[in-house]
Parts: C-alpha cells; structure tokens; sequence
C-alpha cells in the first residue's frame, strides 16, 4: 500500500510538471528539492542496493533556477550515481 501511493505521488508530481511552462524560473530551496527527489530515487536505489545518505546543509540562499530542470538535472545525476555506485 505505500508503495502504491508513493507510485501514485510520483505520477501525480510528474504531471505537475509536465503542466508547468518551460524555462519558469523561481527562486529554489535546494534543500527542500532535494528532500522532495529522494522517493523519486529511493527505488531504483533500493534495486541497485545502494544506501543514500543524504545530509541537507540548512543554510543555503534560495537558488534562481527553473525547478523543474533543476529537479531533473539532480535526478539524473543521481541514478547515475547510484547505477554507478553498484558496479563498483
């Protein structure tokens, strides 16, 4: 069952996404952004049995980005991290 939702929370989030105009920016909590991507990677971290350790810094100005590139830009980075991280 939670995983279900988490399933349903990404579908519902990516559909934000796709809903938003290119190139919007904001200012960006990059902490915050990164504690919203980590159910996004939890799972592909879990298959790959690679543990995130993720400490947020708290203290950081708020970043003028698009969000939604910047989110994708740490999604991909990440599974490359992670996919990385479990062939070593």
């Amino acid at each position: 069952a939670t995983e279900a939702q988490r399933a349903g929370d990404i579908v519902r989030r990516m559909r934000s996404f796709a809903r938003l105009p290119l190139s919007e920016v904001a200012a960006v909590d990059a902490d915050a952004l990164v504690r919203e991507t980590l159910p996004l990677l939890e799972p592909l971290a879990r298959q790959h049995q690679v543990t995130l350790d993720v400490r947020p810094h708290g203290t950081l100005p708020p970043v003028h980005a698009d969000p939604v590139a910047l989110q994708l830009a740490l999604v991909n980075l990440a599974c490359n991290a992670i996919e990385a991280s479990a062939e070593s």
